[in-house]
């Protein structure tokens, strides 16, 4: 699937850790939600492989690409702001 513009609050159903090439660890924890993620590309399930996401999120100001398990995480659409007005969250 290609990507879209749509942005996606992220929930872990449970904690995880994921590793660079370069060996910097990001933790992921279910105690957060992880708002503005994007979706890049969903991979099919195959007989060798489960279904995944490769995801577009920021991190502490860093745009970072993350491949996980469908059945990881939860991904719940966001409303489009219209143009012209800013998201305001108390």
């Amino acid at each position: 699937m290609p990507s879209t513009k749509d942005t996606y609050a992220l929930a872990f159903r449970r904690s995880m850790t994921f590793s660079d090439i370069y060996g910097h660890s990001t933790y992921f924890s279910v105690a957060e939600i992880y708002p503005n993620v994007q979706i890049l590309h969903t991979i099919n399930e195959t007989a060798q492989s489960p279904a995944l996401y490769e995801l577009s999120i920021i991190i502490d100001g860093e745009a970072r690409l993350i491949i996980v398990q469908q059945s990881c995480v939860e991904l719940h659409k966001t409303p489009a702001t219209p143009v012209g007005l800013t998201r305001i969250s108390a």
